[in-house]
């Protein structure tokens, strides 16, 4: 068996190819007490700002030896949300081109190991087998991806070695062995590793296997039966395609008369040219410590504002009141404004006469790039259609369409517009409104959030109810109070901590859906985040900073961006800071930010939203009237 260094020592020779000022080779490292992406350079690794690999960062200035670091998984598996695997796909045997229809297989995130871990032999599995592969990582999301613009959608490369027990593959003896699923997404039947390499030419690389340091199977990458940008066109057909996802693209060579069962002891090298070595021990599963694999997805509780975000917005704009804030697949920043906010001085440019050069309204609705340049803007009471003296709450949908919410008494609507403003729908009638049981009235509805084409309301600041309508005919789905049951419009008791709250109060503040299908809702006066199927059945509850009273302290609710959405940020407008909330048992872990001024400071935060590299954005409003940018800090 090699050892740690010797193996090292052959992926520094493959991990620098003759252009290497285009090429990149990111790992994930462990080192004391820092757990980070890094980037290897020779030698070294630089250690990298980002938490998640598809938005590295930038460099932090620390440097490790790469012979003392523990390389890890190159992706974190939390960052994963699917493992997909080809199988056969090699050419020869009568295939001489493209399959018709690839069988594909699924892997498990749990499943995926780094370099020199280990791969557990489960007693009853007897016909373990290896399969050394190019393993694609996804670093642009897309559904019906055309084959020709298909490799805009990977990230990156890296070496990659599919387990699988052939025998439960088969399914021959049907419950009385394990299924199909386990026979490929058993935990460690997926290493990968030592990094991901991004800026070469993948299409045609030399692989090779060896079991026991003796060469089993060898082969090029050109062998592939369907290539890449088939694989990425015939999967995206059926189902989106996201960052993170892995795709393993199938064994290239034939295994000559090699043994091809694991046995306990044995060493499984994987090698690809100008890729690296990934070796991995075969281990007794009995024998090894089941743990976790470690995250650098943890709860951020430490961020640095960015004063620069955003630029200086142009046409002399200025807004007011930020009530809202969004960010959309692409990881640009939608942000909702109230115009009617700003006062005569604040929009001197614009009174009659003109009372200064500075400033112009902004339009009500902003799009910046996540470098804070203006993209596009439009909506606001100068825009020509009916529109909310109060705007309130904007969400993203899945398809780039754009709702926003309306708080005022006269408004009381949502509508949906396309990402240019084009209005297509309306939920709800200017200024009627008609109690938390009505089924197309709304309450001076305060949050938006869309899912499975349903659109949930948090209706609102006039009625104390989540309510559902359809998101393309705007019909009547359904409705709930506090903990599942029917609202009312009773009159409530004054607000007491400690005291039992069988209603929301207003307002209904904010609604989040996380990926497993529940329902979030910010009852902000009475300081608690309730949780709801998408059905409203009640599951649970927890408090934030009970003891506050004034207007309460869940202002808004947001999902960390690991593939578990492990963390929730709940933005507090009255004690002024954003809480981190462990989102399961809804334990509060942190906060960060203070009440003040001066950027990185907070007045009356009312929305948070998140990117994908854990970047959040913050809105104020009242006299504060602005938009923050935060970048984690690194532990």
């Amino acid at each position: 068996m090699k050892t740690r260094l010797s193996i090292l020592a052959a992926f520094l020779l493959y991990a620098l190819p003759a252009t290497a000022q285009d090429v990149h080779h990111f790992v994930r490292f462990e080192s004391g007490s820092t757990l980070a992406y890094g980037e290897l350079v020779g030698g070294t690794v630089h250690e990298l700002s980002g938490y998640d690999l598809l938005t590295p960062g930038t460099r932090t200035g620390r440097t490790f030896s790469a012979a003392e670091v523990k390389l890890l998984s190159p992706i974190d598996p939390a960052q994963v949300p699917k493992v997909i695997g080809v199988a056969v796909n090699t050419m020869g045997a009568g295939r001489t081109g493209p399959i018709p229809n690839p069988r594909f297989f699924a892997k498990m995130p749990t499943s995926l190991r780094g370099p020199g871990d280990a791969v557990e032999l489960p007693p009853e599995a007897g016909n373990l087998n290896y399969e050394g592969e190019l393993v694609l990582v996804i670093g642009k999301r897309g559904r019906h991806i055309p084959a020709e613009s298909a490799m805009e959608h990977v990230f990156g490369v890296t070496v990659g070695n599919d387990f699988s027990e052939n025998t439960w593959y088969g399914e021959r003896n049907g419950v009385d062995e394990p299924t199909r699923l386990i026979s490929k997404g058993t935990d460690s039947w997926a290493p990968i590793g030592p990094s991901i390499v991004t800026g070469i030419d993948y299409l045609n690389l030399g692989v090779e296997v060896r079991l026991n340091g003796v060469v089993v199977q060898s082969g090029r990458t050109s062998e592939l039966a369907n290539g890449v940008p088939n694989l990425i066109a015939y999967i995206s057909r059926y189902m989106t395609l996201q960052p993170g996802d892995l795709i393993f693209t199938g064994t290239v060579g034939r295994v000559q008369g090699a043994r091809r069962v694991m046995e306990h002891g044995d060493d499984i090298e994987v090698e690809i040219e100008h890729l690296g070595l990934l070796r991995n021990p075969i281990v007794n599963m009995m024998e090894v410590a089941h743990r976790a694999s470690p995250s650098v997805i943890q709860a951020p509780t430490s961020f640095r504002v960015d004063a620069s975000w955003p630029k200086p917005l142009p046409n002399n704009w200025i807004i007011g009141q930020a009530s809202g804030v969004d960010v959309d697949a692409d990881g640009n920043v939608w942000v909702l404004h109230r115009p009617l906010t700003l006062t005569e001085r604040e929009a001197g440019a614009v009174q009659d006469p003109p009372l200064s050069a500075c400033c112009v309204p902004a339009p009500s609705v902003i799009q910046f790039s996540p470098e804070g340049d203006v993209l596009r803007a439009w909506g606001g009471p100068d825009s020509g259609m009916q529109w909310p003296r109060s705007e309130h709450g904007l969400f993203v949908d899945g398809e780039g369409n754009v709702w926003i919410g309306s708080n005022g008494g006269r408004d009381q609507v949502v509508m949906k517009f396309t990402p240019d403003g084009e209005k297509l729908l309306q939920i709800g009638e200017w200024g009627e409104t008609g109690g938390s049981m009505h089924q197309s009235l709304l309450g001076q509805p305060a949050d938006i959030a869309v899912d499975d084409g349903e659109v949930y309301i948090a209706d609102g600041y006039g009625n104390r109810r989540i309510v559902v309508f359809d998101a393309t005919t705007g019909g009547y789905l359904r409705h709930w109070g506090a903990y599942g049951s029917e609202p009312h419009d009773d009159e409530l008791v004054a607000f007491e901590p400690g005291q039992d709250q069988e209603s929301f109060r207003s307002p209904v503040h904010a609604v989040r859906i996380s990926n497993d299908g529940k329902v979030y809702v910010a009852d902000r006066v009475n300081n608690r985040i309730q949780v709801f199927s998408k059905l409203g059945e009640f599951l649970e509850e927890g408090f934030v900073a009970p003891n506050t009273l004034a207007m309460g302290s869940v202002w808004d609710v947001e999902l960390s961006p690991d593939a578990n959405q492990t963390y929730l940020y709940i933005p507090d407008g009255t004690n002024q800071t954003v809480w981190v909330v462990r989102r399961e048992g809804l334990e509060v872990v942190g906060s960060f930010g203070r009440g003040g001024r001066q950027a990185g400071q907070f007045g009356w935060i009312h929305n948070v939203a998140i990117d994908a590299a854990g970047n959040i954005y913050t809105t104020e409003v009242d006299t504060y009237k602005r938009v923050q940018k935060f970048a984690p800090v690194k532990r």
